[in-house]
């Protein structure tokens, strides 16, 4: 429901948008990321200094992972799912 409402938010022309929102749900940290203007490289994810191998991460949308990161392309919206990070 909150991703819903921060995805229909954002379609307003006049919603200042940050690039990215993360959340603890249950078991999973999720990080949202925003259609950006330009393609993002996700590099590492430090969840207070914990950083879980990108290959491990569920991705959601057009993500996918390529040499070792994770790219999201321009103007779409993806999220990243972490199991388990304490």
């Amino acid at each position: 429901m909150l991703q819903l409402l921060v995805h229909l938010v954002s379609l307003l022309p006049f919603a200042k948008e940050k690039p990215f929102a993360a959340f603890r749900e249950g078991g999973l940290v999720v990080i949202y990321i925003y259609g950006l203007s330009k393609d993002l490289e996700v590099e590492a994810v430090d969840i207070g200094g914990y950083y879980p191998a990108l290959d491990s991460v569920e991705r959601m949308g057009p993500a996918e992972l390529r040499e070792g990161r994770v790219l999201i392309p321009k103007k779409t919206q993806a999220a990243l799912l972490l199991k388990g990070a304490e």
